[in-house]
């Protein structure tokens, strides 16, 4: 008779703990990877580990912990000396050399919360200041009725004249291209670490909510004040010209925050309808936007921002997703 095909099977993997802060055990802290497993031959032999960050683990079978016939415990160190989101992938390896399906799970590293005192260096402005970047040589702040600052150390600010009394809501830089948007459609240029600033577009149907730059185009989004619908605009001349981008498929969202990190535009967006549901637009080249739906309740979220290794989206009611 021919023998009987008994490939191992994981069925479920649990990570505890599924995050550490980071340097927490001094580099390192002890992992306990719980499997949910089958295998009707009863010849498992070793336990594989692939952590994402690089290390490959091998454990002998009669090394990890068997509860029951269908429930073993893996213990393993695993590295906390850089934050970010890592994958633990786990399978199973019988005498005959047969391997199970590979099951991974996620385990974060996040960053302490440290205490810390902030000192009052710029109080009692008449404007209220909405954004504020570093572009290397200068700190820009923006603001309602076309307040531009700058300051070199962050101590002592000096206002610019900014040609314009629209309230600013964002400001992007690279490399010397400095540009702040706001209502009216409102766009700035400066190219000199915010001393001076040219008007480079404006309007009255839209309030520019934010804006992203890169080594070929401006990328402006906000919201068209007539649909209350998400509205992207974009130039490839440094602001000569502008091109309203017509592939938003959206109804009822606007764009809040805008980045770009490594080729990809990220926007986060707001939402009227309360049966909505929580959604980034996503594009490649500034042209083609999709909407990736987050999750299908209503999560206004405010910021997005990249760490190095991920995306954070932030919102209404506490909200943070990664990606």
């Amino acid at each position: 008779a021919e023998p009987v095909e008994h490939t191992p099977e994981i069925l479920n993997l649990k990570l505890s703990p599924d995050s550490a802060m980071y340097m927490e055990g001094d580099g390192s802290v002890t992992l306990t990877a719980t499997l949910d497993f089958m295998d009707l031959g009863r010849d498992v032999s070793e336990v594989k580990v692939a952590i994402s960050y690089g290390t490959e683990l091998s454990f002998p079978y009669d090394e990890v912990m068997v509860e029951t016939q269908e429930t073993m415990l893996c213990d393993f160190d695993i590295s906390t000396v850089q934050t970010g989101s890592y994958g633990v992938e786990i399978w199973l390896v019988d005498k005959e050399g047969a391997t199970s399906n590979h099951m991974t799970a996620a385990f974060e590293v996040v960053a302490q919360v440290a205490e810390t005192t902030w000192t009052g260096r710029l109080t009692g402005l008449p404007d209220t200041l909405n954004d504020v970047l570093w572009d290397g040589g200068s700190f820009i702040a923006v603001g309602d009725n076309g307040v531009i600052l700058t300051s070199d150390d962050g101590i002592d600010w000096v206002e610019r004249e900014s040609f314009t009394d629209a309230g600013l809501s964002a400001v992007a830089s690279h490399g010397s291209d400095i540009v702040a948007v706001g209502y009216d459609t409102t766009v700035l240029l400066s190219t000199d670490n915010g001393e001076s600033w040219s008007i480079k577009h404006s309007g009255n149907r839209v309030r520019l909510a934010a804006v992203a730059v890169n080594s070929s185009q401006f990328v402006a989004g906000g919201m068209d004040l007539q649909t209350g619908d998400a509205f992207i605009m974009r130039s490839e001349d440094r602001g000569e010209t502008w091109t309203v981008v017509d592939s938003l498929l959206q109804s009822g969202h606007f764009v809040t925050d805008l980045i770009y990190v490594n080729g990809l535009f990220v926007a986060a967006t707001d939402v009227f309808s309360p049966e909505s549901d929580a959604r980034v637009l996503v594009s490649l080249d500034g042209r083609v936007w999709h909407d990736i739906i987050i999750r299908d309740e209503v999560a206004a979220f405010y910021a997005i921002l990249h760490d190095g290794n991920r995306f954070v989206a932030a919102g209404s009611h506490g909200t943070v997703f990664v990606s």
